[in-house]
């Protein structure tokens, strides 16, 4: 099963912004909470225990701002309609370290070559995975790139921290990478369901913080309301690409040369 899961921070334990002479609140803000997602066996931005006995904190999934992942994931939606190719399908798992040993079978060039041969070779082969299908998460200790990859009627949710640990050698994660493949159907559905759920629980959030008394915490009530419309309609547009053909098809012909002279150079060394 594939499941995405939240809990908004109450209202009164989110933490204003900035500092005690001037603070403010606003939308952002008010999308703190805990986000993980249930992919089979796994559970995606869940806190390995190491790392909560490291930290010498009680939190068990990913506590920052759900707006943020909202931004990136939805960001991804006009690119994760179109199917790719069967060949690049197939090898989603091992894409980014085959990639990686063609880069590093370059590094010993001289700077400029070695920049012309990533400028022109590389990156057109990578851009898509990693620019346009995936997403990191660089603002959370040993985060994730997240991707999904569309193949007709099926989708493969991946995630990889690259490896990345906690100083004392730990992981930060239960489930440092993996992959999942289910209906794409299934996936759309599952999206729709979260972002439904989600702004819900905004709605009662933002009537809430409209209806407090904030003190000295700075908060244009209007500007809130206005802001949430209009994120709300946003991000609705953002899913509903997932149904929709691809605004930006990419050049497979290309790629798929590029793909053949990564593995045959990687083979060669």
């Amino acid at each position: 099963m594939f499941q995405i899961h939240f809990q908004l921070q109450e209202l009164d334990k989110i933490v204003p912004w900035g500092d005690e002479n001037h603070q403010s609140m606003h939308w952002y803000g008010l999308t703190d909470g805990l986000l993980w997602i249930t992919a089979g066996n796994h559970t995606v931005y869940e806190y390995s225990q190491q790392a909560r006995d490291f930290w010498n904190e009680d939190i068990q999934y990913n506590n920052y701002q759900l707006s943020r992942f909202l931004q990136d994931f939805s960001g991804t939606f006009p690119f994760i309609c179109e199917s790719v190719p069967e060949f690049i399908y197939q090898n989603i798992e091992n894409f980014m370290p085959i990639t990686d040993k063609w880069k590093r079978i370059h590094e010993d060039l001289p700077d400029d070559a070695f920049e012309l041969w990533y400028d022109e070779t590389y990156w057109p082969l990578v851009e898509w995975f990693y620019q346009q299908n995936s997403f990191d998460s660089g603002h959370l200790v040993g985060g994730y790139e997240i991707g999904c990859f569309r193949f007709q009627d099926k989708i493969k949710f991946w995630w990889d921290n690259d490896g990345r640990t906690l100083p004392n050698g730990q992981p930060v994660w239960t489930s440092q990478k993996g992959i999942y493949e289910m209906k794409y159907a299934d996936f759309v559905r599952e999206v729709q369901r979260f972002f439904d759920e989600f702004f819900q629980k905004m709605d009662i959030q933002v009537q809430n913080a409209v209806g407090k008394d904030w003190g000295r915490v700075q908060l244009d009530k209007n500007q809130l309301m206005r802001e949430h419309q209009t994120t709300t309609e946003s991000f609705q547009q953002k899913i509903d690409a997932l149904s929709k053909k691809p605004q930006f098809p990419r050049d497979w012909n290309t790629i798929s040369e590029l793909w053949k002279k990564c593995l045959e150079e990687r083979n060669q060394n």
